[in-house]
């Protein structure tokens, strides 16, 4: 239950993020985005009859106008007439999804020729269209009045592939989250690799004992498994994990004790043993205990008492 609201709030969040964003809407899961179709040139298209319409979308036309009658900087279409260009909408950036159909009303046009208290306005419903590669261009399907000298309400049908539903841009987050699953991935990837070489030249594994075993991930070994690998490298005589040192009594010991049983058979198959602890007393004779004996460290000629006899 939980994690079904908390997918809803999340969902709510975007949509109305989306919403905020001008010229985009959410139709349930699908996101359209029309800010592609703004351009610093116009969309220009003719009636049936050879009239000149002017639009844009979600922004004011570029072109010059005269005596349009109404604030030129919010005008998103417009049409010339003899007596003065004809607005046929204000710019409007709230897209409407309806049918499954992005939708455009633009209003607040020009005052209606036969209607002195009526304003143009335009409907603008955009189609999505695969096999248009470009941004398209609108086409006038039907005006009322007929006549284009008393036309005041206008609808329009446009045919792009940007009206087609695509995935909302995720922007500084999502490009976020891609950068942080690519480093993850090489991460992962030079591990394989690094630790694959470390098993094949400095453990001396073959077939699938080389490749690593994800289920003893550490990265304290890693760090080791490359360290004693740049040690080979640079002419050092072994890494961390081999590093010999000599003791005061003469024999040779390991640094640090192996951390991987791969490291512990390679020592069992390729290290010698030392002398067992009978070898070593009988190499050194039944008078070589712990203590010396007391005739030893005295000089011939001299007896326990320190006389010296002749």
């Amino acid at each position: 239950m939980l994690p079904s609201a908390l997918a809803l709030a999340f969902f709510a969040i975007f949509a109305a993020a989306a919403d905020d964003k001008p010229c985009t809407a959410y139709d349930g899961s699908r996101y359209y985005d029309l800010t592609p179709l703004q351009s610093r040139t116009d969309y220009e298209f003719s009636s049936l009859s050879g009239q000149k319409y002017i639009l844009n979308v979600c922004r004011s036309v570029v072109h010059e106008m005269w005596n349009v009658g109404v604030d030129i900087d919010s005008v998103a279409g417009f049409m010339s007439k003899d007596r003065g260009d004809f607005s046929i909408g204000k710019v409007n950036t709230t897209l409407l999804v309806r049918d499954k159909h992005p939708l455009l009303i633009l209003t607040e046009g020009s005052v209606c020729p036969n209607a002195e208290h009526m304003h143009a306005m335009t409907a603008v419903r955009f189609i999505c269209d695969t096999s248009v590669f470009g941004s398209g261009t609108p086409q006038l399907v039907a005006q009322l009045p007929p006549e284009d000298e008393n036309a005041c309400s206008f609808f329009i049908e446009w045919r792009t592939h940007y009206a087609c539903p695509a995935g909302e841009d995720a922007g500084l987050w999502g490009g976020l989250t891609v950068a942080i699953f690519i480093i993850l991935t090489v991460g992962l990837m030079s591990y394989i690799v690094g630790r694959t070489l470390y098993n094949r030249y400095v453990l001396h594994l073959r077939g699938f004992d080389q490749i690593p075993r994800f289920s003893i991930f550490s990265f304290t070994d890693t760090l080791d498994a490359l360290q004693s690998c740049g040690d080979r490298l640079l002419g050092k005589r072994g890494g961390r994990a081999w590093h010999e040192e000599s003791t005061r009594g003469g024999r040779r010991g390991f640094e640090r004790l192996p951390t991987h049983p791969e490291e512990e058979q390679a020592i069992m198959e390729n290290g010698s043993r030392g002398p067992s602890l009978d070898e070593d007393h009988a190499e050194r004779g039944p008078n070589s205990g712990g203590h010396a004996s007391e005739g030893q460290g005295q000089a011939r000629g001299v007896d326990a008492r320190e006389v010296i006899r002749l």
